[in-house]
């Protein structure tokens, strides 16, 4: 069996993601925060998949939103917006 993590799968693209993957015959672990997995810790991440042999597919789907004009957007924002997070809009 193949296996598949998709990250930032608690809902929405993420979910919709894993649920095809399934479909396809991949075993899927999905990751997100509010399961506790932190996928910016290696460690976490290392521990998970020393279980397995192999990994057939990472989809790296986690990432928040921000909704405001562009103008308002502060490098913060930005830096935010590339750090992985659980799903929120502001």
């Amino acid at each position: 069996m193949k296996i598949a993590i998709v990250t930032g799968a608690g809902r929405g693209i993420g979910a919709a993601i894993a649920a095809r993957l399934e479909q396809e015959g991949y075993q899927v672990f999905p990751f997100n925060r509010a399961d506790g997995w932190d996928v910016k810790n290696q460690l976490n991440i290392r521990q998970f998949l020393a279980d397995f042999e192999t990994l057939d597919l990472l989809v790296n789907n986690a990432g928040i939103c921000i909704v405001k004009p562009f103008e308002l957007f502060s490098f913060d924002d930005w830096d935010n917006t590339i750090d992985t997070k659980p799903h929120r809009c502001i």
